[in-house]
């Protein structure tokens, strides 16, 4: 066994020992260990054990620490097999999160997707949704989750960022232009109507079927787009959430913003 494997085994006993601990928080070291167990025999890179293994780690402790300040895990039938033949959902979503973390050159983005698992493990998303929002952030870059966060905080452009339509670019700017359209197409961003107000949270069909310009709440192209005026969907709130980027730490999010007011 490579030491990087040995190290791997070490984290998850260790940390899967702390978590049984906390009353009622056993229902979730039995489907990581059973899917970290599996990684363990596998051909990986020294670089994709690191991955792996930090991952798992965080994934539990973080467990942990909302069991430990008195959150429920969930008390459906998420964390059980169904038959000998079927694994858990608890197992298929946190293989996704390892798998999507393994290969992901952009280790930055590790946390937020494995807050994925952590989260559905308190509520009741289906396996269906999680996988979903599994796969957008697999499809979407780090920036994209930083510009998440900050059109999901953006209330009635309380950042300034630019409410008119930009006529040249920067190479940079087309660049996040594009970023930003891509969420759009994805379902995550909308843009509002000079008629409503830039708001925090989900925008309602009604609110944007009732402006009497549809080119002006719409989005056609990349150069369509006016940052000071997108703001989450209702998918996209869920995504702000579930992945935890709130927690994105301002440093990461100022240069950003810098470049969104001009």
């Amino acid at each position: 066994m490579s030491k990087e494997k040995l190290a791997l085994d070490v984290i998850l006993e260790t940390s899967a020992g702390l978590l049984s601990l906390i009353p009622g928080a056993g229902l979730i070291v039995g489907p990581v260990k059973s899917v970290v167990s599996d990684y363990a025999t596998r051909q990986l890179s020294k670089r994709e054990e690191f991955r792996v293994g930090e991952v798992a780690q965080y994934c539990i402790l973080k467990i942990k620490e909302k069991c430990a300040a008195g959150e429920s895990l969930r008390d459906d039938d998420f964390f059980f097999d169904y038959n000998e033949n079927y694994r858990s959902n608890a197992e298929e979503v946190f293989e996704g999160v390892l798998t999507k973390c393994k290969s992901e050159h952009e280790e930055k983005k590790s946390k937020y997707t494995s807050n994925i698992f952590v989260n559905v493990s308190f509520n009741n998303t289906s396996i269906g949704d999680a996988n979903h929002y599994l796969k957008l952030a697999s499809s979407i870059t780090f920036r994209q989750m930083c510009l998440i966060n900050i059109f999901g905080k953006n209330h009635k452009n309380e950042l300034g960022i630019r409410s008119s339509h930009k006529h040249t670019f920067t190479s940079e700017q087309s660049s996040i232009y594009q970023e930003i359209y891509d969420l759009v197409q994805k379902g995550v961003l909308w843009k509002i109507s000079t008629k409503q107000s830039v708001v925090e949270g989900f925008i309602s069909s009604d609110m944007l079927l009732n402006s009497d310009d549809d080119y002006d709440k719409n989005v056609y192209s990349w150069m369509n787009v006016i940052p000071g005026r997108m703001a989450l969907s209702g998918f996209g709130r869920e995504s702000y959430e579930l992945m935890g980027l709130i927690e994105i730490p301002n440093y990461e999010l100022d240069e950003l913003i810098q470049t969104l007011k001009y």
